[in-house]
């Protein structure tokens, strides 16, 4: 065999030996989607005792500043470590189906020149990350030089995530992108760098430690979020039962399913809650305080009332949630409520994990005979988040305080009919108990000594 022939044969076989390579890592290889692998290929080093020493400190820190600098420091850590000149950082926003950009770091644009480009579209990043396997995804770019702005938007850039390009030179609008996702594998948001300053791809390393920075990253973004909600939980409860009183006696009715509505409201994800009772006299329930951020809507509700029977036909096993119910299907007994306060644009469409157009939590409020005599409704709660078992049960807790202050209430107003019965008085001539509590008494010893005499 020729000298000439043995070394046309040896690149051949190396070749063979890096398509064998590629091959191995998209179907049983580490889940990362692009690794720039070859011959005689410069290898762009990670110092991974630095990145593990980083990411170390911020999952030990990530609850005791607000997520925006968290964000901050994440991106910044990635950028340093991974040496790349550029990163953003952008998170889900459930309602506009969009992600948002939170963090930029090195593009050094004005907000003018940024404008319109605040976001991305959900089904592209949906869609580049597809395969929810690979938690690392290269977008290769054509060969021309962008603007910052133009560099932001993954929709204007050709997405090639499977067919590598020749040769370890990196090119303007060449990007990595990151997956964040939570414990249900689903994406909340991702990461992007661009720009590295060794102007290389960079090979399978690189990318194995790009996949865990996301993984550490996405695990303190969620015990953040974990976090700052237990938190907010807590300082709402103590201020609730800091200012609430289970003996109300003056409050009206509408005064205190008001003030209830509105106590749920501010120390839950609901922006919607609104509360009912048994007029005890047409056999409905009638709403009696709505606490909604919109006024129309609110004074809309307030005319609404549910027919008792068809209310309780809704108190089904399918539905039950410790002592409440979580509705997740349409039920036509809250059909006007749910157009009142959504308008006609309402699907039947389920979405797993997520709260539907017709979902409600019900919380019965029921006398000493396990009668129906009232009820509290919630809904619309924040990123469409269905409550788990830790929020209804809080909300529960709240809901039994103050069928104390009802039952309070209406022990008050029949001991007062009571009394006027017996005294053959009006109640309106009595002083007020709260207001002057020892003439009341004194008032009430008068008049019967009055009558033994």
């Amino acid at each position: 065999m020729s000298r000439k022939r043995a070394k046309k044969e040896s690149v051949h076989a190396l070749d063979n030996r890096a398509v064998s390579d590629n091959l191995e890592t998209e179907e049983r290889g580490p889940q990362v989607s692009i690794s720039a692998t070859g011959v005689d290929r410069q290898v762009k080093s990670v110092d991974q005792y630095r990145l593990f020493q980083e990411l170390n400190g911020l999952l030990l820190d990530c609850h005791k500043n607000p997520l925006k600098v968290l964000l901050e420091r994440a991106a910044e850590v990635g950028r340093q470590v991974f040496r790349f000149q550029r990163a953003t950082v952008s998170l889900l926003d459930e309602k506009r189906a969009l992600y948002v950009y939170k963090v930029l770091i090195g593009f050094g644009m004005t907000p003018a020149s940024h404008s319109g480009n605040g976001a991305v579209p959900r089904e592209t990043i949906d869609k580049l990350f597809s395969d929810k396997r690979y938690q690392v995804k290269m977008v290769y770019h054509e060969n021309r030089k962008p603007s910052d702005a133009d560099s932001l938007d993954v929709e204007k850039r050709e997405k090639r995530t499977l067919d590598r390009r020749r040769g370890d030179q990196w090119e303007w609008g060449d990007k990595v992108i990151i997956r964040l996702k939570n414990s249900r594998n689903e994406t909340f948001g991702y990461i992007q760098f661009d720009t590295p300053e060794d102007a290389l791809i960079g090979g399978r390393d690189l990318f194995h430690n790009l996949e865990l920075f996301g993984q550490w990253t996405s695990f303190a973004i969620a015990h953040h979020g974990q976090v700052y909600i237990l938190r907010n939980h807590a300082k709402r409860l103590k201020q609730f039962f800091k200012t609430s009183n289970v003996f109300k006696l003056k409050y009206t009715f509408p005064e205190l399913f008001d003030e209830i509505a509105w106590g749920i409201k501010n120390s839950s994800e609901f922006k919607l809650v609104v509360g009912g009772m048994d007029d005890g006299k047409t056999g409905n329930l009638k709403l009696l305080g709505v606490a909604c951020d919109d006024k129309i809507i609110k004074n809309r509700l307030l005319e609404l009332q549910f027919p008792k029977k068809a209310l309780e036909e809704v108190f089904r096993d399918e539905y039950r949630r410790s002592k409440s119910y979580l509705v997740l299907k349409r039920e036509r007994v809250f059909q006007k409520f749910k157009q009142v306060y959504y308008g006609s644009t309402m699907s039947a469409e389920k979405r797993e994990g997520k709260w539907p157009d017709w979902g409600l939590l019900i919380l019965p409020i029921r006398n000493q005979k396990n009668e129906l005599i009232g009820f509290l409704l919630a809904d619309d709660p924040a990123e469409l988040k269905l409550p788990g078992d830790e929020d209804i049960q809080i909300l529960e807790t709240m809901r039994d305080q103050f069928g104390i202050a009802i039952a309070n209430r209406i022990l008050y107003l029949d001991m007062r009919r009571r009394a006027a019965k017996h005294d053959s008085i009006e109640v309106e001539e009595e002083p007020d108990y709260e207001e002057d509590t020892t003439r009341w008494i004194a008032t009430r010893w008068s008049k019967r000594n009055s009558r033994k005499q």
